[in-house]
């Protein structure tokens, strides 16, 4: 099953996107169902001292947990904006570049380079039966560049894609190739930066199939 982002006029939308607000939701339920639990339990552990009635205890602070948890994520995502990836070429392929700019909406110190690495990765899906394996077809690092402005810090970087490489393939017969981006890092005034987008990788980049056209003319 292929999970790719639809582009959007203002780029690519990260996998982590904004739940927070569901997480807590559900916690908050988990624990008005605890809460209720709860109560119950007490009255039967005074009366049957039963190990399974203290059980029913622990859904309330499991309830606690998730909302915390929802907390955690919601604050992590806002930190630094919904950081949309913006490619160029726009349809990257096999045989060409795939160059991307995202910006982080934070406050940076633009007098010292963060250490940030960007990964990207091509990856086979098989399923056999109930069973899934990915198998990891090629993968390469690039450098960060940045550039600072008043709403935060922008970051580039490109790859070059060999021709051997696989296209994206959609989820088809039991298997697929996804091709995925991760921008990780950390700033050293507002902690670590991680962030992934699912990309789509043609047959044949624009820049290739140009250098063809040029060469049979």
């Amino acid at each position: 099953m292929n999970n790719t982002q639809e582009p959007t006029n203002n780029g690519i939308s990260s996998n982590q996107k904004a739940n927070g607000w569901l997480l807590i939701g559900c916690g908050l339920l988990v624990l008005m169902i605890g809460g209720l639990c709860a109560y119950f339990a007490t009255t039967t552990i005074t009366l049957n001292k039963g190990y399974a009635a203290f059980c029913l205890l622990l859904f309330p602070l499991a309830g606690v947990a998730l909302m915390g948890y929802g907390f955690k994520t919601e604050w992590a995502y806002r930190k630094f904006g919904a950081t949309p990836l913006v490619l160029d070429p726009a349809a990257p392929g096999v045989g060409g570049q795939l160059g991307g700019t995202i910006h982080i909406i934070t406050d940076v110190n633009a007098n010292k380079v963060p250490e940030f690495r960007a990964l990207l990765t091509c990856t086979h899906r098989r399923q056999y039966g109930k069973e899934r394996k990915d198998k990891i077809r090629w993968q390469e690092e690039a450098p960060i560049h940045w550039q600072y402005n008043a709403n935060g810090a922008q970051a580039s970087f490109v790859f070059e894609i060999p021709e051997h490489c696989w296209p994206t393939k959609e989820w088809c017969e039991g298997s697929s190739v996804d091709w995925s981006l991760q921008v990780e890092g950390e700033f050293e005034s507002v902690g670590k930066f991680d962030r992934n987008w699912n990309v789509v990788i043609e047959k044949r980049s624009a820049l290739a199939n140009t250098e063809e056209q040029a060469k049979a003319a």
